[in-house]
């Protein structure tokens, strides 16, 4: 664990927002997208993929969603603030 210091140091993250800026997409620079994808997202159905490595979709809300467990340690490893998990964003985002 090297980064122990680098994350001790380093501003928590408390909102989506200051999470958004970290957010780094390199790796589907290295990934190939379904040729036969829909437009915009809207490809919900399932189907075998036979090539290219994902498949862009819109994201499905889940309606009353709601966090069921959480780990002090895990958010102070990740440098995330515990108040961001009683935030509805973070809610919305990762239920």
């Amino acid at each position: 664990m090297t980064n122990r210091l680098s994350q001790e140091t380093s501003p928590m993250i408390s909102t989506l927002n200051d999470l958004a800026k970290l957010a780094n997409y390199s790796l589907m620079d290295s990934l190939n997208c379904d040729p036969d994808a829909k437009a915009h997202g809207a490809d919900h159905a399932p189907r075998q993929v036979f090539t290219g490595h994902y498949v862009p979709v819109n994201p499905t809300l889940i309606k009353d969603s709601e966090y069921v467990a959480h780990s002090k340690n895990f958010f102070r490893e990740l440098g995330f603030a515990d108040s961001m998990a009683q935030s509805a964003d973070f809610v919305r985002m990762f239920s």
